[in-house]
This record gives C-alpha cells, sequence and structure tokens, in this order.
C-alpha cells in the first residue's frame, strides 16, 4: 500500500487552516473615506415653520420638534402655529450645527464668484464680495452683471453715448444744468459717472463716483474745474476722492465729496476733468 508524503499532507493542512488577514486600508482610501461629505436632498428640513425661509441661528423649537428662527418666534407671540405649544425658550443645537457646518455657493455665483462660504455668514460675504452685481448706468438697460462684465457691455452697446478719457489727462466737456448725469469709461473699461444733482436756491452738486461693488478698495482721486464761459476769467475747483455705486438707485445720490456750483453759474458749461487711479487713502491735498 502506498503511503502518503507526509511533507504534502502537512503543507496542505497549513494552507487550509492559515486564517486570511483582512485587508489593509491604506493611508489614501482612510483620507477619502473621512473626506466624504453628506449632502441634503431636500432642503425644506431647515426652513423655518413660520416664515418659510431657510433658518438662522439662533434656532429655537417647541416640544414636538419644530422649528423657527429666533425673529419669527416673537413674531407669533411665541405660540407654535403648527401644534400652538410653546416656542422661542427651547434651541435645537442640532439645526444650529448643521447651519454651522453647512456650506454654499456665494449669491454672486451667477455673477462669477467660485467661493463656497459658510451659510451662517453668506450675508458678510455678500457685503465683500468683488463680484458683486453692477447695473448698467442708463435706465432703459436693464444689463446686471460683474463690473468687469459690465465694462465690456457698455463698450459693445453703449460706447458712443459715453465720453471716452485716459487716466492722468485733463479732459473737457461740456455740461448741461438739467443734466443729470455723464457716463465716462476710461480706455482700458473703467466706467464713471460724474452726477449732477440740482439744489434749489442754490445751486448744483457735482461729484464723481466709479461704477464698482462697494467693497472695492480701489479708488482714484480726480480734480474737477468748473468754467463760467471759455474765457476761464471764472473758475471753480474741487478735488476729492471716487467713491463706488453699484446699481442705478445709488447714481444720483451726491456722494460725500461734491462741488457746490453757485447758481451764478447756472450756465456752467465748460468743464476740465482729470482723473487718476490710486488706492483707497485719507484725502490728499493736491497742487
Amino acid at each position: 500500500m502506498a503511503r502518503r508524503p507526509v511533507g504534502r499532507e502537512r503543507s496542505e493542512t497549513r494552507v487550509t487552516n492559515r486564517k486570511q488577514k483582512k485587508p489593509r486600508i491604506t493611508e489614501k482610501e482612510d483620507e477619502e473615506e473621512s473626506s466624504i461629505s453628506p449632502f441634503l436632498t431636500n432642503i425644506e428640513v431647515l426652513q423655518c415653520f413660520i416664515c418659510y425661509e431657510l433658518l438662522t441661528s439662533p434656532v429655537f423649537q417647541c416640544k414636538n420638534g419644530h422649528s423657527a428662527c429666533s425673529s419669527c418666534c416673537s413674531k407669533v407671540n411665541k405660540k407654535c402655529p403648527v401644534c400652538s405649544s410653546s416656542i422661542g425658550d427651547m434651541r435645537n443645537r442640532a439645526i444650529e450645527d448643521v447651519l454651522e457646518s453647512l456650506m454654499v455657493p456665494c449669491p454672486n455665483a451667477k455673477y462669477g464668484c467660485k467661493g463656497m462660504v459658510n451659510y451662517n455668514k453668506k450675508n458678510e460675504h455678500r457685503k465683500s464680495c468683488m463680484h458683486a452685481p453692477c447695473s448698467c448706468p442708463y435706465s432703459e438697460c436693464r444689463f446686471v452683471s460683474s463690473s468687469d462684465e459690465l465694462s465690456l457691455h457698455f463698450r459693445r452697446k453703449h460706447e458712443s453715448s459715453a465720453m471716452s478719457f485716459t487716466y492722468e489727462e485733463k479732459f473737457k466737456f461740456s455740461l448741461v444744468v438739467t443734466e443729470k448725469r455723464v457716463v465716462l469709461q476710461e480706455k482700458d473699461g473703467d466706467l464713471f459717472v460724474l452726477n449732477n444733482s440740482s439744489v434749489v436756491n442754490v445751486g448744483n452738486l457735482l461729484s464723481v463716483s466709479r461704477i464698482a461693488p462697494q467693497s472695492s478698495k480701489f479708488a482714484c482721486n480726480y480734480w474737477l474745474f468748473c468754467y463760467s464761459d471759455r474765457s476761464k476769467r471764472s473758475s471753480l475747483k474741487f478735488d476729492s476722492i471716487t467713491d463706488n455705486c453699484q446699481g442705478r438707485h445709488l447714481i444720483h445720490r451726491p456722494s460725500r465729496g461734491s462741488l457746490l456750483v453757485p447758481s451764478a453759474f447756472s450756465r456752467f458749461q465748460y468743464i476740465e476733468l482729470r482723473i487718476r487711479t490710486g488706492k483707497k487713502e485719507p484725502r490728499e491735498k493736491f497742487a
């Protein structure tokens, strides 16, 4: 009777009884697993039961779990509109934690901002966002976009309607007393507006604004010369710093620095202006 090889039997037994090890998780796979972020399929779970807008911290809830914004609780005299129980004394910390960790696209995403911002801080970001929308200065035109896109739009659609100029160079133009604004466009595209506001029995206020987001730190110095006639026998000189405006409703408001042209200059039709680029700094004195 043939004998089986002992070595082979032992070898086969050893392989059969060997415990299988669990697959080792690499550091990369561990990082990928920890970076997985959940997403909401129904944003309504974060809606206030009173105003039906997204909740804002602090968030309160009634005993039945209905959540509401702090300001909304006072509007309903702290009575839950769903179940009539008291609301406004018990915080919903879980929802507040969700809101704190929730990242959303910038409200100006459609105007070019690619940033993701904390949901609770989206309004703060909106105020400082450089992609804030700016309106075309002509009321008959409804174009709204970022300041860069607005410059391109204006050059394509309204170039013949604006006074063209170059930074640092003085330029001349006429202005009728009743004319509320003159749109200016620098050769590289920046848009400005010369504002003209009438003050009854006093005269007119003149100022220059740059069409740009309110958060922009870029500003320009400008010199404004106003003459009663071309002989320049009577003249007014004014220097200031441009402010920023985004919408049509802001363009006609007198800025913080304006030149008051007395009624005696009621015919002022001859104006010289020079604009110089620069950062927003304390007011300078010009020679």
